[in-house]
């Protein structure tokens, strides 16, 4: 199974593939997920990341439902 690790910097949670973003097929799959359950991101530098003022645990909930069977989710 794929792995998935979301770290908090610069005052956004991101979401990376390994050392590397996640492809952009991916991030528009993330993209339009985010926007059907009305959830807060933005997009930096062709990435999409999340305000930390949504908490860890919420997050995580949000990313474990997305890659359900896909990717597991870890903290950096």
């Amino acid at each position: 199974m794929k792995t998935r690790v979301v770290r908090e910097k610069e005052g956004y949670w991101r979401i990376r593939c390994g050392m590397r973003g996640i492809s952009h097929k991916e991030r528009d799959r993330l993209v339009k997920y985010f926007q059907k359950i009305k959830f807060p991101y933005e997009i930096i530098e062709s990435q999409v990341v999340v305000p930390t003022n949504v908490d860890r645990e919420t997050i995580f909930n949000k990313l474990e439902k997305f890659y359900e069977g896909e990717a597991n989710i870890y903290p950096f």
